[in-house]
């Protein structure tokens, strides 16, 4: 487990969804404090509940990194979005501490006349998003210039008119458009949320959560991250790292690939061979990882997860390292990147043999790329550590076979509704 400052897990959320999308920067955030000064308006709920439903509501478009959908989402009268909608539910159902007011995700396009018949525990906080989602769209498109008179525009029975003028009578006690307009609202919404305390089970939680919508697009990418920290951790076991040492390991295995999620999704999923330019913006991914995470992680953690491309001779990338500046536990994490990649079936490969990766790596280790020690571990110990590996993590396969019949089955239902 880790142990994080509240501050920091909210960073490393809020950085990481941020780049899904220019488009939707911040906007997260804003729903979030429209939704909280509702709540607060309100009276009805303890801040810890509020607390965490602006955890939530800064989280509401987490699956939109899996689909298609933001072209409809920034637009103020939505199409089709239950795809990222679903998608977004299953994420915060299935891995997040939020689970149990994740149907609120699962509802927040829906009409209000539609809603109101539904059998959901938090209709309200749906309907909530709902609104504060497309007050969000409106006041940017505006310039933030806000009229009251906003909800005659909207169709018959896609809002609640209560809860129009909950905003309403927010807005006048909270000055919530203003703040917003000068973004004054984000610290005084990080500082509120940062007053929940997060366990490092949670922290745990909220870190796999981001790895999973990044990774959960298909096999292949689920199989590298995942198989990279058994890998990692294998080989961690039998170099004689400490406990500290190898829960950096974890960590840093974990988190090494997720500046990919502001890598085009046909770069990473090409069939071919990449481009120079195309591999130019593939290598960016560690520096992207590096922004996200270096301001608000153990650097022991932050150093192992974007310094897996660094090369012993000084070839590698970002900053071409040499074997003098890479740790044991960075350099074995390297190795086991690479092992993932060539043990796994990818978009441009089939899986390699027992014998073609051990001759990739030992050749790499004689070149002097990668580790020779940890090469040799791998050599001796490569059938242990490969099985051992997929037994350790197979619950996390599992979870992505179940998530994947969930979507269609779910997806299936809500667009009946």
């Amino acid at each position: 487990m880790i142990a994080m400052q509240n501050r920091d897990i909210i960073s490393i959320v809020r950085k990481t969804l941020n780049l899904v999308d220019h488009r939707l920067v911040d906007h997260g955030e804003r729903v979030a404090y429209i939704v909280c000064k509702m709540l607060q308006c309100q009276g009805t709920c303890s801040d810890y509940l509020i607390q965490r439903i602006c955890f939530l509501a800064m989280m509401h478009d987490i699956g939109a990194y899996k689909t298609e959908e933001i072209d409809n989402i920034v637009e103020f009268e939505t199409k089709s979005v239950w795809d990222h909608s679903v998608y977004g539910y299953l994420f915060i159902n299935n891995f997040s501490p939020l689970s149990d007011l994740a149907e609120a995700v699962l509802y927040h396009h829906l009409d209000y006349d539609k809603i109101l018949d539904l059998d959901c525990t938090h209709k309200e906080i749906a309907m909530m998003i709902s609104l504060a989602d497309r007050l969000d769209i409106y006041l940017k498109n505006t310039g933030y210039q806000f009229d009251e008179s906003l909800s005659k525009s909207f169709p018959p029975k896609k809002f609640s008119a209560e809860l129009f003028e909950l905003f309403l009578l927010a807005n006048e006690q909270f000055d919530i458009v203003t703040r917003i307009a000068n973004g004054s609202y984000l610290e005084e919404l990080i500082d509120f949320v940062a007053h929940y305390d997060f366990t490092p089970a949670e922290v745990d939680r909220y870190l796999k959560l981001l790895v999973y919508v990044i990774d959960f697009r298909s096999e292949a990418t689920v199989t590298h991250t995942i198989l990279t920290v058994g890998i990692s951790m294998q080989i961690a076991k039998r170099i004689n790292l400490t406990e500290p040492q190898k829960n950096a390991v974890y960590y840093g295995a974990l988190l090494h690939d997720l500046g990919k999620i502001s890598t085009p999704i046909q770069i990473l999923e090409n069939p071919g061979k990449l481009t120079r330019p195309e591999m130019e913006i593939m290598k960016h991914h560690v520096v992207v990882t590096e922004e996200i995470l270096k301001d608000y992680i153990d650097p022991v953690i932050c150093k192992i997860a974007v310094r897996h491309h660094e090369k012993m001779d000084g070839s590698g990338y970002p900053r071409g390292l040499t074997a003098q500046d890479l740790t044991l536990s960075e350099r074995a994490v390297a190795v086991a990147d690479i092992m993932s990649a060539l043990c796994g079936k990818r978009s441009y490969k089939d899986s390699f043999s027992k014998e073609k990766t051990i001759e990739i790596l030992t050749k790499m280790a004689r070149d002097n790329k990668i580790c020779n020690e940890i090469v040799q571990v791998v050599v001796e110990n490569f059938d242990d550590i490969l099985y051992n590996a997929n037994k350790d993590y197979e619950h996390v396969f599992e979870a992505y076979r179940s998530l994947k019949s969930s979507y269609i089955n779910l997806y299936k239902r809500c667009i009946e509704i």
